[in-house]
């Protein structure tokens, strides 16, 4: 996008602008380590259309084409030429972001759209064969879900996807079926790796928290900044906390905590983990630290966190500024919506979060230059209540 340096009062004029989208081309290459983790928020990534919903209402273009579904059980694209267009966007992205490990958030669970277990790992195979068509075949694989699915699930999950010719996955993977995230948010899924060709292996749990968008089981807006079920995402920081802790075969593993918390760094549901052992990475890394834009306001709701022995792998970490800075009107969801066609098959305007790209190595840590907290921090505004949730 382009970035407004100056202020609206009459000494600033005239307002100058900024191209910010120069530092992002090429820059997650330039994260250091020998392995990555990443995870990232793909926008209700749905190849179940709006279209094929019985009595599923669309938004329309200026033309009246359909393109996004309107509150329906699909929550992504309408129309076969919207979902095209969303998905060269989405993979575009994940193979420029070129990480080992990639947990998701918001993309389809077929099998509580169809109530087809086997049907559960659909649409990610399907994102799986797009990347593959795009970057070359046996690029990308995911982790299959495992025997046992969570409870009463909702129509969005998160999932892993990988590299296999620098990893392998060790075992099943694991969700973390807890009432404390059924019917308000998605069950965490953890799965551990191997390093193909070594014995080295970690952990990796991708979540996707309680959204400040809607009130769940009362627990609203109190005023101290955390905006609606600031109680709610606590206790499901403490749920992941502790079914990690019951899996006794990892206790000792390099552990990352990835995705979508809906939290700001400064909140109970971040503290909660770093109480309980877990570092704050891209806190430590990227002082810019934000991957959320809402009402104006710049924040950090995807964070990545690694227990003692995952902070003595990494190497680097940076957060991928392609789609909180953007305007909405370059989403896949938008397009005809202006005179102008901003459409581009690139990147940009993605999704509505930006990744979050660790890197690491097992030879060890680099230590990081240190951040200057003025510079980033948690959230560009006095409030961090205003964040709603699609």
């Amino acid at each position: 996008m382009f970035r407004r340096t100056a202020g609206l009062a009459a000494a600033e004029l005239p307002i100058t602008w900024e191209d910010t989208r120069a530092a992002e081309i090429g820059a997650m290459a330039s994260v250091e380590g020998e392995y990555s983790i990443a995870s990232f928020n793909v926008l209700n990534y749905f190849t179940s259309l709006g279209k094929d919903e019985e009595g599923c209402r669309a938004y329309n273009d200026m033309y009246g084409n359909p393109v996004a579904t309107n509150y329906c059980d699909v929550r992504g694209a309408y129309s076969v030429s919207a979902f095209q267009d969303q998905q060269n966007k989405i993979v575009a992205a994940i193979n420029e972001l070129d990480v080992d490990v990639l947990g998701l958030e918001e993309i389809e669970n077929t099998y509580a759209l169809t109530g087809d277990i086997e049907r559960r790992d659909e649409a990610l195979s399907k994102l799986v064969d797009a990347l593959n068509a795009a970057a070359g075949t046996g690029r990308w694989a995911y982790a299959a879900s495992p025997a046992t699915v969570g409870t009463d699930e909702d129509v969005i999950r998160v999932g892993f996807i990988y590299n296999p010719a620098t990893v392998e996955t060790v075992g099943e993977s694991r969700i973390f079926d807890d009432a404390r995230f059924t019917g308000t948010a998605r069950q965490p899924l953890a799965q551990e790796f191997r390093a193909v060709g070594g014995e080295e292996t970690f952990v990796a749990v991708v979540n996707h928290f309680k959204s400040k968008g809607s009130v769940a089981q009362g627990d609203q807006d109190t005023g101290d900044g955390q905006g609606n079920n600031a109680t709610v995402r606590a206790n499901q920081s403490q749920a992941l906390i502790e079914h990690l802790g019951d899996q006794k075969d990892w206790t000792e593993l390099p552990t990352f905590i990835l995705g979508d918390i809906n939290a700001y760094s400064r909140e109970t549901a971040v503290t909660v983990l770093e109480t309980a052992g877990y570092t704050n990475i891209a806190a430590e890394y990227d002082a810019a630290h934000t991957t959320y834009q809402f009402d104006g306001k710049l924040g950090s709701l995807d964070h990545a966190l690694g227990n003692d022995a995952a902070m003595a792998l990494v190497q680097d970490a940076r957060i991928w500024n392609i789609n909180a800075d953007e305007p909405i009107v370059y989403e896949y969801s938008r397009r005809n919506y202006n005179v102008v066609d901003f459409h581009e098959d690139n990147y940009f305007r993605s999704s509505d979060h930006d990744p979050v790209k660790v890197g690491f190595s097992f030879g060890g840590r680099t230590t990081p230059d240190p951040v200057d907290p003025g510079q980033g921090g948690s959230l560009r505004s006095s409030s961090l209540g205003a964040l709603s949730s699609r």
